[in-house]
């Protein structure tokens, strides 16, 4: 994974270190509550936090919510993930207020500080008698709901990114797609000291890694042209055609907002 995401240099010297599975363990988890302490304490020194919420279902079709949330740091506006937690059984507005409340209470977390909210148009989340919003303003009347655009964000993009979609598909399949290619281009990224080398796969379970595939076919653009050629691909003209290599950052540019 290090590998993938950060490089073999990284992953060589994390191979490095002489750390059991047990102890590497043992070490995130002081690490990501030390996190954590430092994000729940810079939100109570702020003493004004938004916090934006998303409900997501995750491959084994288990309701996760996710809560981000942003505050006043010491030199400008900070943005953290609160916490990301499993709703069990249902996905109510109850179930949702239930969970932040209960977070809330353990971190100390005050609803009188919290001045705004973002959530999606969900009934759960926007109702007026029983969606988490409501429930919210039972706590503090003076917050300000605000409704999340991300998803029609995804919509827009996915319309605007089907003009790339069968041509990522391939790429991402000539690469990954069989062993030895996948040896090659890793050596050839190698060889060129690039910033990566590997490709990531395509999914439309998330619509935010499509982000990530076309951002890391973006980063090795100069490597694939190389690697198509040698393997004389006719998607090889793609990355020699500088209209094409243009609409792609185009569309690049829509997913990394």
């Amino acid at each position: 994974m290090t590998e993938i995401r950060c490089g073999q240099k990284e992953a060589a010297k994390l191979n490095s270190v002489p750390l059991s599975a047990k102890v590497v363990k043992e070490r995130i988890s002081v690490l990501a509550e030390n996190v954590k302490e430092q994000v729940i304490s810079s939100i109570n020194e702020s003493k004004c936090f938004a916090i934006q919420l998303d409900e997501t279902t995750d491959v084994s079709s288990s309701s996760q919510l996710k809560v981000y949330v942003r505050y006043k740091g010491l030199h400008a506006i900070e943005e953290e993930l609160l916490f990301c937690s499993p709703l069990k059984l249902r996905s109510r507005g109850i179930d949702v207020f239930n969970k932040i409340n209960e977070y809330f209470n353990n971190a100390n977390l005050k609803w009188e500080d919290c001045i705004a909210l973002s959530v999606d148009g969900a009934p759960a989340m926007l109702g007026h008698v029983s969606g988490f919003s409501a429930l919210a303003r039972e706590k503090n009347k003076k917050i300000e709901v605000n409704h999340c655009i991300i998803h029609r964000k995804a919509l827009l993009v996915k319309r605007l990114e089907a003009a790339l979609e069968a041509i990522m598909h391939d790429v991402i399949n000539v690469v990954n797609g069989h062993v030895l290619n996948m040896r090659l281009f890793r050596e050839l990224c190698t060889d060129g000291e690039a910033e990566y080398t590997d490709l990531l796969y395509h999914t439309e379970v998330r619509w935010l890694s499509r982000g990530n595939v076309l951002n890391r076919v973006w980063v090795l653009k100069t490597e694939l042209e190389i690697f198509m050629v040698d393997q004389k691909h006719v998607l090889a003209d793609k990355f020699t055609n500088s209209l094409w290599v243009a609409h792609l950052a185009y569309q690049l540019t829509f997913l990394s907002m």
